[in-house]
């Protein structure tokens, strides 16, 4: 996985009409654990959706 870029961050901070979300998540950084990290992420994604709709 690559850094994330100067231009990511500053897209990422300004202002965007709503709605906004954000989501966090704690990430496994080696290891067979690290095989959740898209899974934990793909089921928050969808917990936000479902909440959304």
């Amino acid at each position: 996985m690559s850094l994330i870029t100067r231009t990511e961050i500053e897209t990422l901070i300004a202002p965007h009409e709503a709605p906004c979300i954000t989501i966090t998540m704690p990430t496994h950084r080696r290891g067979t654990d690290v095989l959740e990290n898209p899974i934990r992420l793909k089921n928050l994604l969808d917990q936000a959706e479902e909440r959304l709709v």
